[in-house]
């Protein structure tokens, strides 16, 4: 993944997230306006640790180091809004709200 769409995950209030991309993915607008990043645990590859760290968008959240292995999006915490994921025809979304997002963070509904 090499970018996360506008508002992805705007109303979630994330308090946890494991990112698997070695390389930061950009962010577009307000992607996690309601998360309190010095608060939410941001879990990334050992070897990425570094990069996160010194990603603008990045760099406020309480990053550690992922030790668990990558297979896709497991589970979505959040403190104020429902979240689910589901598979349509083979395909993962991510349900929040009243909102339905693609696996790349893209607005579908």
């Amino acid at each position: 993944m090499e970018t996360i769409g506008d508002e992805a995950f705007a109303a979630s209030h994330l308090t946890e997230i494991h990112c698997f991309a070695a390389t930061p993915p950009t962010l577009g607008a307000k992607v996690f306006e309601a998360t309190d990043k010095p608060n939410c645990k941001l879990y990334v590859l050992k070897e990425s640790i570094e990069a996160y760290k010194a990603a603008e968008e990045w760099k406020e959240f309480d990053i550690q180091e992922e030790t668990g292995t990558p297979t896709g999006i497991e589970s979505i915490q959040s403190s104020a809004v429902s979240i689910q994921k589901v598979l349509i025809n083979g395909r993962l979304y991510i349900l929040v709200g009243d909102r339905i997002y693609d696996a790349t963070g893209r607005v579908v509904k």
